[in-house]
């Protein structure tokens, strides 16, 4: 009878915890689709200016890379947006529109890794206000329409704290993902390398977990 208890038990833990990440991955789904649709409905409703010589950039960049002219490529100009953009280039004629729905997909992302974090460390109801923040927050709605690589950065750069608190909860298979998203961090801005650091120094101080 006890062996029978325990193995119920543990049944019961197993189902409880595929229901719980059955209700995570719905919830991030719905917030991953309200945030997609506050950006789109932005971008429809604003219109669309280069006012940076680094968009001009960066969507020269693209445009070299889609060409594969890659010995004319600007050397200073971190290239991870711009190979992005190329990329989607193939499947849409125009770069600049090309270049805005990479921010605009990888803005919107950035609802899961926050959505993510916050619920590991705070709960659902958090985690839910935090989604919702990022869904709707005016400075990452505009930057997710821009052509500018600050959403395809900030959404790597969450993406790699909340990588860093689950290694630290013992998935060290988590260090492969961990190194990917550090050097998209470092190919997405210039201040990637001092950020990639920073998570470095961080997972590694001993703490508590509460």
């Amino acid at each position: 009878p006890l062996l029978a208890k325990r193995a119920g038990r543990s049944i019961f833990r197993v189902e409880q915890l595929q229901k719980e990440q059955i209700s995570t991955l719905r919830e991030c789904a719905l917030w991953l689709a309200a945030a997609f649709a506050v950006r789109v409905l932005f971008f429809l409703m604003t219109p669309q200016v280069i006012d940076s010589a680094d968009s001009i950039l960066y969507l020269d960049a693209a445009q070299k890379l889609s060409e594969w002219r890659v010995d004319e490529l600007y050397p200073r100009i971190p290239m991870l947006y711009s190979a992005c953009s190329a990329f989607v280039h193939k499947f849409i004629s125009d770069i600049e529109t090309a270049a805005i729905a990479v921010s605009l997909v990888f803005g919107s992302l950035l609802v899961i890794p926050v959505y993510l974090l916050s619920n590991r460390l705070h709960g659902r109801s958090a985690a839910r206000i935090a989604a919702l923040t990022v869904a709707i927050w005016p400075w990452l709605v505009d930057y997710s329409c821009r052509v500018a690589p600050e959403a395809l950065y900030v959404t790597f750069w969450f993406a790699a704290i909340y990588a860093v608190l689950t290694i630290a909860r013992g998935k060290a298979w988590v260090c492969a993902v961990l190194a990917l998203f550090l050097l998209c961090l470092h190919l997405a801005r210039p201040e990637g390398i001092v950020i990639a650091i920073t998570v470095i120094v961080a997972g590694l101080i001993p703490g508590q977990d509460r």
